[in-house]
């Protein structure tokens, strides 16, 4: 039994096809590794957060202060590095 060369082509096509799918099948299936975070990344996050606390802090104390006449002052202690707020009673 012969076969023709178009249909011998036709199942080298089909074989190839069937090959390409599997192989891009697995590629899908497969995670790349996980790597490390960059270090100035996550410096540069933790900065951006303290900022946006800080800027939320003082937002509300002037928002206080333009609705009850009242100031406010924020600091940040030292040791710990949090803000802290305190009401400024003037007499």
């Amino acid at each position: 039994m012969r076969i023709s060369s178009h249909a011998g082509r036709a199942v080298v096509v089909a074989m190839g096809v069937l090959a390409f799918t599997v192989g891009t099948a697995d590629a899908k299936k497969s995670k790349p590794p996980k790597s490390k975070p960059d270090a100035a990344l996550i410096c540069a996050s933790s900065k951006h957060k303290e900022a946006g606390k800080y800027c939320s802090a003082v937002l509300k104390a002037w928002s206080q202060f333009e609705k009850s006449g009242k100031a406010i002052l924020l600091t940040i202690d030292s040791k710990t590095k949090n803000l802290q707020v305190t009401s400024v009673d003037e007499d």
